[in-house]
């Protein structure tokens, strides 16, 4: 997965176009935005060299979702998001001012504490604070709103109004959404077992109202601790555990940068890249109560158009080449990967099965002849791989027993408990929504069947996992684009493989969807694993 890190778009309207640290925002016929929230990354007001995959997008859904909860406070920008990394809004003449709040003694405000200072933007801190100590009331310490390589400067109240920034009328506007913003947010924290500890907020004006504007209670601009436990490791004195970008600073700094004149910026090697990445995403889930799957969100042609449609397409175009194409790319033993699941179901002597994202129908030509089910249904999204699967079938002699039908496996025609077994063999990871698709295929499978889910992993150990990530970054895509003539597809297969959830984690996401007794076994080294559960 590639972060998207710089936009050139040309919107019917467009009249300019403003490249923020991490935000490209597009100003249509000068009445509305159109703000990408890109995968760049900043830190002590300095764009970092590489971008973040997927930060974007959870950033600005957070956001979202945060906007949308927060409605009856006050009026805000936003009037759509029509993708994950975009929303759409109202425009605003901004206030040139960040309303950063503080509930908590911490980070740049307990460095400045800790060398003697006692007073923020014009707000007197109490004696004997300690560092992660809750304040007696939150605080408002602003700030300027700084241009791309330029530092954010402290700004109090009184010098707000004295240069014009805002009226006193406006200012105590500002102040009153800022504080009720900021205990909405402490509230829905407080749901998902965590603590605000400190935020920021923009607001500008629109038709003479002011609105809030921007991102709100993202990790990018805000601070979160986990509840349980801060009372302990407050009184001895250990670090807190929290959800913010804070993670990022602290690497910073341990590498000796801190954006002053002369540092330089520490290398981000694909290692760092991918923890940052990883962190992020722990921060979604904390904070929205929500699963984010790397893999629903990685595409094979690119970010625009649904995951679904893109894999429809991916797999029309490679359909002629597919079975030759699987068979070289692992060397045959996808074969015997196949044999392990059936042998599997044997002993249940399923009668009707359905294979969840059938293709050419390989897996379902064996289970038909290993275990003579009365019927057979092969499903899929794509109408050129199920082509070839009927002319296999066909040749098979095997037409009477097994039929393909284009279905959506998130959202299956079929009744409740409809199959006595439900099989998915190298196609899970290519879902648009894994926890959808699951429950779909837990809901039609009786009571007591059985699901089988074959998928391409990483080995975890050496030296496999070394000979493994050199062979699906070279060999698979290349070959892959010579005999399939795609020159996406089978890049996409190993972002994809690698992005999927697999294990033990897998494991938990299959038992969340209704099913119990799941199992799993790594199979050839890793590179396969073997999923079985019941209902």
């Amino acid at each position: 997965m590639k972060a998207l890190t710089a936009t050139e778009f040309n919107f019917p309207g467009q009249k300019s176009v403003y490249h923020g640290k991490v935000r490209d925002v597009y100003n249509i016929n000068g009445e509305k935005l159109v703000m990408v929230a890109t995968d760049r990354i900043s830190a002590f007001d300095v764009v970092l060299p590489k971008g973040i995959p997927f930060k974007g997008q959870m950033l600005n859904q957070i956001a979202a979702k945060f906007l949308d909860a927060t409605t009856d406070i006050c009026p805000n920008w936003k009037m759509a998001t029509p993708d994950p990394m975009v929303t759409v809004g109202v425009m605003c003449e901004g206030f040139p001012v960040e309303m950063i709040v503080r509930g908590y003694l911490c980070g740049s405000a307990w460095r400045a504490y800790k060398s003697g200072v006692r007073e923020i933007c014009g707000v007197k801190l109490p004696e004997g604070m300690k560092e992660n100590q809750k304040f007696p009331e939150p605080i408002i310490t602003p700030t300027t709103k700084a241009e791309i390589g330029e530092h954010d400067a402290d700004i109090s109240k009184e010098e707000i109004l004295a240069q014009g920034l805002a009226t006193p009328e406006e200012y105590a506007v500002l102040e009153q959404y800022t504080m009720a913003l900021f205990k909405r947010g402490t509230e829905i924290a407080a749901e998902r077992g965590l603590i605000l500890v400190d935020t920021k907020y923009e607001f500008g004006k629109h038709d003479g109202k002011i609105y809030l504007m921007d991102e709100i209670h993202t990790p990018d601009s805000s601070r979160y601790f986990y509840s349980e436990g801060y009372e302990e490791r407050f009184a001895n004195g250990e670090p807190q555990k929290q959800l913010s970008k804070e993670f990022v600073r602290e690497w910073l700094m341990d590498n000796g940068f801190q954006g002053k004149e002369g540092q330089q910026v520490p290398e981000m090697t694909d290692e760092i890249v991918t923890s940052i990445s990883e962190r992020y995403i722990e921060l979604y889930e904390h904070i929205t109560g929500e699963k984010f799957y790397p893999q629903e969100h990685i595409k094979p042609y690119g970010n625009d158009g649904k995951k679904s449609e893109q894999v429809e397409e991916m797999f029309d175009n490679i359909a002629p080449a597919y079975d030759k194409l699987n068979h070289t790319l692992s060397m045959g033993i996808d074969r015997s990967w196949r044999r392990k699941a059936i042998k599997y179901l044997r002993p249940f002597r399923p009668r009707r099965i359905m294979d969840v994202a059938t293709g050419t129908g390989d897996f379902a030509i064996l289970a038909c002849r290993e275990l003579q089910p009365d019927s057979l249904i092969g499903t899929d999204i794509s109408e050129g791989m199920m082509n070839v699967g009927r002319e296999k079938v066909k040749q098979a002699h095997l037409s009477d027993k097994i039929s393909f039908v284009r279905e959506d496996c998130t959202s299956l025609s079929f009744a409740d408990e409809s199959f006595d077994a439900v099989t998915v063999a190298f196609g899970i990871r290519n879902f648009e929504g894994l926890d959808k698709g699951l429950s779909e295929m837990c809901r039609v499978l009786k009571t007591g069947g059985h699901l089988v889910i074959l998928e391409l992993s990483t080995p975890d150990r050496f030296p496999m996992k070394q000979l493994f990530t050199i062979y699906s970054k070279v060999v698979i895509p290349l070959l892959g684009k010579c005999i399939s003539k795609d020159n996406s597809a089978y890049t996409y297969l190993p972002e994809s493989i690698r992005a999927f959830p697999q294990g033990e984690v897998m494991q938990e996401v299959i038992r969340k969807a209704g099913f119990s007794e799941v199992h799993f076994k790594r199979l050839t080294f890793g590179i396969c694993t073997l999923y079985v559960a019941t209902k």
